[in-house]
């Protein structure tokens, strides 16, 4: 009876709940990361069928403890404790895949167990009643459970050989399917396309997870630099500080690098936008654009050390969070300290979030301030507090104003434009309406009706930063600086409005997330023009030491776009992301292949034809689909390899690998 209740409740949860998640999902659930609908059944039934073996196998297991009367009540709680909290993750899995693209994975987990302190002050402000409707979900759940358990424990007894038989024969065939799930793309898929199975196969993310691993034989990315050049390059800079104009000393150029948050490429007015920016608009007018720019992710904490570095973020198969900064890394600040300059952080954001303090913390003595030394009202977005653009700029205008016999670096980062685009109480906002349904207004999902209005909103945060711009253009202007100072902006990725019916950032490697704007001011090197060659946000601190006529450090795995390249179109773009989703990416122009590892899945774009990469060609270009894989997964391979537990011996000996460059591509069938 206890066995066979078990198994009756865990069979129930898969058909009843995972029935109406799967209607749910096909219903609510548009993201474009759309499964089959022979994947999606099978992927529910799959579940059904596992979670009744589980049902079975609990019963077996604790069939021996409800025999005891005075272990019984507590045996059956704890296994009502246990369905309902299987229940609670199915449900929760369905509504988060509704309102993100995606099922709860391995890498939300890892999000959420890294920001625990963040998570919690949502979950008691924004998110209180989504907070307070799972802890009752929960009580609700134990309580019917238990209802179901009781009895049956208290009529137990053990179970009989062909019940028990019964129970192992069908954990066996269960099992099958995943054993087997390497030779099926049908099984594959399956084990991907429904709440508990996507989270159970997430955690299995390494490049042989889906069957399409490349020889391991074949040729990986070339080795980086031996360490030993690292001495070369300190000794050019070294020699470098004091720098000959005719023979004359004469000072460096000051640099300013500025990040802004979840800025695509065509939301500037500089490349078309309808509403302008001015300040970022006129420095676009003024200075070297390029125009074919990727990030190299499309979250943050892996996009902007990625921007400081010049380091590719694929380390390992799961969320790095820089607990382990066993590898060399020579940041911006490290870079231009050692030149002899000041150099100072000054960031809008909380730079402790998912560790991306511990990787710039280098050692190096710098000027660091940043959301956490804000002293007044900080801008709560439910989850992170951020300090206002304008208390930013302040802090920057402040440091800048000292007295100084040397040439400043200033990394500067904005994050007003991101979700949920708040503005203190005081600055102007001329889009309006700008008030989206609070009801409905998360990170993860908002309503479509609203989406003009959160344009509005973003477009006003957006106006904001341009604002402090055009504070730090003056103020650089009245010190007779700005002539004498090189000034990088970019964005750390790029923002979705409903495109691919999905928001903010973080989801995807498209374009429309991964593409940003990237130009560079310098007047005295630099003349006003567009380029379109593809270049990456690791090329940015090699391009700005070519420009200062230096070196490249020889852990940077990016390469300097200064002079334009014969064969441009050689140079690959790597991306990743390992957060909502895990996804890597290579682009090869004009084409872009793209490995969907939470899904299972690889694509093929034209981007030249197709920007909007709506016509996927993996099926239709084999032979380029097969060789593009193959840059890709060795890159990542080499990744993995430098960056594994055991390689402290190679990178003790050896920079980070190189990155690859793009291979001859075989014509394009018709």
């Amino acid at each position: 009876m206890w066995l066979r209740r078990n198994w009756q409740l865990g069979l129930g949860v898969g058909l009843g709940l995972g029935g109406l998640g799967l209607a749910a999902v096909s219903v609510f659930g548009r993201s474009g990361f759309e499964a089959p609908l022979a994947e999606r059944v099978g992927g529910w039934l799959y579940t059904a069928a596992l979670l009744g073996s589980g049902g079975a196998l609990l019963g077996l297991v604790t069939s021996p403890l409800v025999l005891r009367p005075r272990a019984r009540r507590a045996v059956a709680t704890a296994c009502a404790t246990f369905w309902s909290a299987v229940a609670l993750v199915l449900v929760a899995s369905v509504v988060f895949r509704i309102a993100s693209g995606t099922f709860l994975t391995a890498g939300v987990l890892m999000f959420t167990m890294n920001g625990s302190d963040a998570i919690a002050h949502a979950a008691t402000g924004e998110y209180l009643r989504t907070a307070v409707a799972a802890v009752l979900a929960l009580v609700g759940g134990v309580w019917g459970a238990r209802r179901l358990l009781v009895p049956a424990a208290t009529a137990s007894s053990l179970p009989r050989r062909r019940d028990v038989a019964a129970a192992l024969l069908v954990l066996v065939l269960v099992a099958v399917p995943f054993a087997r799930r390497k030779e099926s793309r049908y099984l594959r898929g399956m084990l991907v396309s429904a709440p508990l199975l996507a989270l159970a196969s997430s955690f299995e993310v390494d490049l042989e997870s889906d069957g399409e691993a490349p020889p391991a034989a074949r040729s990986k990315a070339p080795p980086g630099p031996l360490r030993e050049a690292e001495e070369g390059f300190r000794e050019a800079l070294e020699r470098a500080r004091v720098r000959s104009c005719d023979g004359v000393p004469c000072p460096r150029p000051n640099v300013l690098l500025v990040v802004l948050e979840s800025i695509a490429q065509r939301h500037l007015g500089a490349n078309g936008y309808a509403r302008e920016t001015p300040a970022i608009d006129q420095l676009f007018r003024e200075g070297l654009v390029m125009t074919r720019a990727w990030t190299t992710a499309t979250h943050s904490n892996y996009a902007q050390p990625a921007i400081l570095s010049s380091l590719f973020p694929r380390r390992g198969n799961g969320l790095d969070q820089y607990e382990e900064l066993v590898y060399p890394r020579y940041l911006f600040h490290d870079f231009f300290h050692a030149l002899g300059y000041e150099t100072a952080t000054v960031s809008s954001q909380d730079e402790d979030w998912q560790g991306m303090r511990r990787f710039q913390d280098t050692g190096t003595p710098t000027f660091y301030w940043y959301a956490d030394d804000f002293k007044g009202e900080a801008l709560d977005s439910g989850v992170e507090r951020t300090a206002p653009d304008e208390a930013t700029a302040d802090q920057a205008l402040a440091w800048l104003a000292r007295p100084r016999t040397k040439p400043f670096a200033l990394y500067l980062n904005f994050q007003g434009t991101h979700f949920p685009y708040t503005l203190s109480r005081d600055v102007p906002r001329p889009y309006q309406p700008d008030e989206p349904d609070r009801s409905n207004f998360s990170y993860l999902r908002y309503a479509e009706a609203d989406r003009d209005v959160v344009i509005n909103r973003y477009d006003n945060a957006l106006l904001h930063v341009d604002r402090q711009l055009a504070r730090l253009r003056a103020a650089l202007e009245a010190a007779g600086a700005l002539e004498d100072t090189l000034i990088v902006v970019t964005a750390d990725h790029g923002e979705l409005f409903f495109d691919r019916d999905m928001v903010t950032h973080g989801r995807t490697l498209y374009d429309v997330e991964a593409r940003v704007p990237v130009l560079l001011r310098w007047p005295r090197r630099l003349a006003p023009t567009r380029r379109d060659e593809p270049i990456s946000h690791l090329d940015l601190l090699p391009t700005i030491a070519a420009l200062l006529e230096l070196p490249p450090h020889p852990s940077w795995q990016g390469r300097s776009f200064v002079r334009p390249e014969v064969d441009a179109e050689s140079h690959a773009v790597f991306l990743n992301i390992q957060g909502l989703r895990f996804a890597d990416a290579v682009v090869c122009w004009p084409w872009k292949l793209l490995h969907d590892r939470t899904g299972r899945t690889r694509h093929l774009f034209h981007l030249a034809d197709d920007p909007e990469e709506l016509s996927d060609r993996f099926e239709a270009e084999p032979e380029l689909a097969r060789v593009l894989s193959e840059t890709l997964d060795q890159q990542l391979l080499a990744q993995l390899e430098y960056h594994d537990d055991d390689a402290q011996v190679l990178r003790d000996e050896r920079f980070a690998p190189r990155l690859r460059r793009c291979p001859a591509l075989p014509r394009r069938s018709r």
